[in-house]
This record gives structure tokens, sequence and C-alpha cells, in this order.
């Protein structure tokens, strides 16, 4: 027999195969043609007619009755073939999305960073006066010599109530100093600095917390406002080496602040996230403008365990009541790239 025979039949056996398969289990689960086989089944079986004549290749009657049997009345039911070819394998759900389809990398229930931040680009001008009168309005990174980069330890944190309510807060210490001789004297505060080589100091602490309310919660999208403070602590001095004179100036400002934030999950394991806060405020004793933006891009390396990057922007332009009934008008700003480790639960 030829290739291309040989090929046909194969090809045709297999389709009778098949064929004859799904009429087993048509017939399995069809009641008019379970009773079809059965009354074929007696009536096949019968012996031949004695009138008739005998011949010696007459075949048994229980080959006769073998032989007229229904084909599929003896044939095991066979699953439907439809049913395995169109069958899928089930997918593993993932364990960053939730149940209802919520991306875990932005709605965590606890998240907690610490890192480094790189701040440069510091530019502060500041003025105390005192019962003396108003003292000069000092440049301290370019009459002062004060550090004009500065890298520190940052935390940050959030607690999710649930998807709509957050609760964030921040803590970072930020120290410099500087040391330059002047030409002239420096009125500060309630003393004169005299001219030649001058120490300085502005040291911040900044705290903050803030309420967030999230009025778009997609599944990979978050959008709110937020209301909170700005608790920053200032402490600044200046002394001179040459005489034992020295001046120093502290407040502690709660700033408050209202802004804007948003989030969105690039991936199950990367996320974007942005906030702008701001605040034209007059308390009294501190009254002026305060700016706080931030960029995040973060990533969920593993369950509880992940890291980020961003930049930080601050200005604020304040007049703030200090200690001894002294006075500051205070122009201070900085921007800077954070690098951090974080805890998610």
């Amino acid at each position: 027999m030829s290739s291309p025979t040989r090929r046909a039949s194969l090809v045709s056996t297999v389709l009778g195969s098949l064929i004859v398969a799904e009429c087993a289990f048509a017939a399995s689960t069809d009641p008019v043609a379970s009773k079809r086989a059965d009354v074929a089944e007696p009536s096949a079986a019968q012996p031949a007619s004695s009138n008739a004549p005998a011949t010696a290749g007459a075949s048994s009657p229980d080959a006769s009755s073998s032989s007229s049997l229904v084909p599929w009345a003896t044939v095991e039911p066979q699953p439907a073939i439809a049913t395995w070819l169109v069958e899928e394998p089930e997918q593993k759900k993932s364990d960053r999305i939730d149940d209802e389809g919520y991306y875990r990398s932005i709605y965590q229930k606890f998240s907690l960073s610490l890192g480094a931040a790189a701040f440069r680009k510091f530019n502060t001008s500041l003025q105390v006066s005192g019962d003396a009168g108003a003292g000069a309005n000092l440049d301290m990174e370019d009459l002062l010599g004060l550090e004009e980069s500065s890298t520190v330890a940052r935390l940050d944190g959030r607690y999710g109530f649930n998807r709509r309510h957050w609760l964030e807060f921040s803590y970072y210490d930020i120290q410099r100093d500087g040391n330059r001789s002047v030409a002239e004297d420096i009125d500060f505060g309630d003393v004169t600095i005299p001219a030649g080589d001058v120490d300085s100091k502005f040291d911040t602490q900044i705290f903050k917390l803030a309420y967030r309310y999230n009025f778009v919660t997609d599944p990979r999208t978050v959008i709110g406002a937020s209301f909170g403070v700005h608790l920053m602590r200032i402490d600044t001095a200046l002394k001179s080496e040459d005489f034992d004179v020295s001046e120093s100036f502290k407040v502690n400002a709660p700033l408050p602040l209202i802004g804007l934030h948003g989030a969105y999950a690039l991936s199950e394991k990367w996320s974007l996230n942005a906030s702008a806060e701001f605040l034209q405020f007059d308390l009294g004793a501190y009254r002026g403008l305060i700016t706080d933006t931030r960029l995040t891009l973060n990533h969920d390396t593993f369950e509880h365990f992940g890291w980020g990057i961003g930049f930080n922007g601050f200005q604020v332009d304040a007049n703030v009541d200090g200690n001894n009934d002294l006075s500051a008008e205070l122009d201070y700003g900085y921007q800077g790239v954070m690098l951090y480790l974080r805890l998610l639960f």
C-alpha cells in the first residue's frame, strides 16, 4: 500500500473512532436510545426458524446474537471530546492583588520607611530682631559659610485604617555648621557680633503628621486630600571666635498644612506616589507660607520588604516669635533625593 493511501486509511480510522465515541456518549445519556438498544438485543438473539434449512456455513445462535447488537450498546461511555479540547488549566492567583482586584503595592495596611535624604541647594535668609531693634538680614550660606548640603537619616510611615482613611508621619533632623571671617559687625538679636571669625549653626528638626482622605480609590489609583501639621524646631546661633559674644534664636513652630496626593500602581511591585502640601497661614506668632512636595518610586521586592527612591522639596517664608522676646523673619528652603528601605504589613 502506498504512503498516501496508508495515511488516508489512518485518518479514516481515527475519525471513525472519534465518531463512535461521541455516539456512545450520546446514547448513554439518551433514555430513548437506551430503550432501543434493550429492545434490539433480545430480538436479535432469537434462533433461526426451524423451517429454514440448515447450511454448513451457518453460524451459531450466539454468534448471530453478538453480530446483530446495536454497535453503541457495548461501548463504554467516554467524556465529551469538546470538553477536554476547550478546558484550560486553572491559573494561580497573584498574592499581590487582593480578592477584589486591588493592588497591595498602594493599599498596604502599614508601611515604615527608613533611609537617607541627601539635601542640597539650601537657601537660608534670616533676620533676628530684639529689644535693641531690627537685626541684619543675613545670607547664612554666603556670608557665614553655612553648609550648603547635608545628608540625614529620615523616617516615614503610613497606617491605613481602610482604603479611604490614612495617617502619615515623617521625621528628620538637619544640622549644619559654618565658619567664616566677616569684615563688618553683625547685629543679631540683642547683641552685635564683632567683625572677625564667626561660628554659626542652623539646626532644623521636622516632625510631620497628616490625615489623608482618598476620594478616588480605584484598584490601581488613589487620589485624595490631606490636612496636617508641620512641627518645625529651629535652633540657630552666632558666636565670635575672637570675643566672648554670642546670640541664639530658638523656636518651635507648629505650621498647618493642607495638600493633595496621589498614587498609581505601575505593576504588582512598582508604584508611583506624589504629594504637594502648602498653606498661607497667620497664627499670631507664626505668619507666612509653607510648601512641601514629594515624589517617590517604590518597589515591593518581597511580601514584607521593599525599597524606594524619591525627591523632596521644602520651602518656608515666615515671621516667627522665638525665645527671649526675639523674633525672626525667615526664608528657608532645600531640596534633595531620598533612598530608603521599607517594611510592609
